[in-house]
């Protein structure tokens, strides 16, 4: 485990004073968003959702409707450590803040790269100055970056297609209550999901896309200090998405990863 703080984690008694909010689990955090001088914090959720699904912490949630019931979740590497890389403002993700983090994950010399995002068009990514070249530098640094297929059904549309990148697929799970809790659909085990995207490559590109299909739907994890359902506590909800199966392989190469230095 790493015991140095890096970013804002590390700025002590500066107008960037983030410690309070670091510790053994979270040990960094940047603000990339052009423009945003605010602190790396989350303001829509998705994030915070990405990170606890990769790695959150053992935790029970009680349920508040009535009668209570004992909900244990946590993230798939529960031990991992996390660093924050803030990119994306209110309306978009700028390709210059997503290629600044990116050279800042290959200096802080981190394991695995979740991106739980994708471009709006497809990149060639063999083209300098574009996210899926620049995380071919990470790879060569040594970094396993793990990506979103997208969501839609429509082929060919998956994103993040270069072959160094692990792109993630979304499928249903298996995972069922033993009570009755009013979710919003059933989860059949391992079927694609219908808003995943199922490749091929766009434009003809000779790699084979997704490589792997993961738990993207009605996932349960961290998410912004508001009550999302009425029988769930403040902080938690449930989202769909290859951005959720995505941190879920993410979570498994880096339990791998401590098997096997």
């Amino acid at each position: 485990a790493r015991t140095d703080y890096l970013g804002v984690c590390a700025s002590v008694g500066s107008d960037l004073d983030f410690q309070g909010k670091c510790n053994d689990k979270l040990i960094g955090a940047y603000n990339f968003v052009i423009g945003d001088p605010n602190l790396p914090e989350d303001k829509l959720g998705h994030g915070t959702h990405v990170a606890s699904t990769a790695a959150g912490n053992h935790v029970t949630l009680t349920t508040t409707a009535s009668p209570s019931r004992q909900i244990p979740i946590s993230g798939a590497a529960p031990h991992a450590q996390l660093i924050a890389y803030s990119v994306c403002g209110s309306s978009k993700c700028l390709d210059s803040s997503i290629l600044a983090a990116i050279e800042q994950a290959i200096r802080d010399e981190v394991d695995i790269i979740n991106y739980s995002l994708g471009s709006e068009t497809w990149q060639d990514p063999y083209t300098p100055g574009n996210t899926d070249y620049a995380f071919r530098k990470a790879n060569e640094a040594g970094i396993l970056v793990v990506a979103a297929a997208a969501n839609t059904t429509s082929a060919p549309t998956v994103r993040n297609v270069a072959p160094w990148i692990f792109t993630v697929a979304n499928t249903t799970h298996d995972r069922v209550f033993s009570f009755d809790l009013p979710m919003h659909d059933p989860a059949y085990a391992d079927i694609f999901s219908l808003f995943s995207s199922p490749g091929p490559s766009d434009a003809g590109f000779p790699v084979l896309k997704p490589e792997v299909a993961a738990p993207g739907t009605e996932i349960l994890a961290a998410y912004l200090d508001t009550q999302t359902r009425s029988w769930l506590p403040p902080g938690y909800s449930f989202m769909n998405g290859t951005s959720m199966a995505s941190p879920h392989t993410a979570g498994a190469a880096a339990l791998l990863m401590a098997l096997h230095p």
